[in-house]
């Protein structure tokens, strides 16, 4: 590998566009993961209310031992679609299928 100090300005610019173009595939695949990830928790969460009802949060973190994180990204995207009921009670959530 050559030294970046002994490339002409060409190829510097040819690595920093080829790095730049890598860096986004990186990105796009990382986001394309994340989201199948999300839907497949999300997908567990269902299955749990629909199985068994209405649940607090807390007991969902629980059940499934999803994170806090994973647990608001996946009732965001129930929410999103429009399959949740949310009620609060003694400050506590509780949510359920519609």
């Amino acid at each position: 590998m050559r030294r970046l100090s002994n490339m002409g300005n060409s190829e510097k610019f040819r690595m920093a566009k080829v790095s730049s173009i890598q860096r986004r595939a990186t990105q796009k695949v990382l986001s394309v993961n994340a989201e199948v990830e999300i839907g497949s928790n999300a997908g567990r969460v269902w299955s749990l209310l629909n199985e068994e009802g209405t649940k607090s949060v807390k007991e969902i973190i629980k059940r499934t031992k999803f994170s806090e994180l994973e647990i608001y990204l996946s009732v965001g995207w129930l929410a999103r679609e429009g399959k949740l009921n949310f009620e609060e009670q003694n400050n506590e959530m509780y949510l359920s299928l519609k």
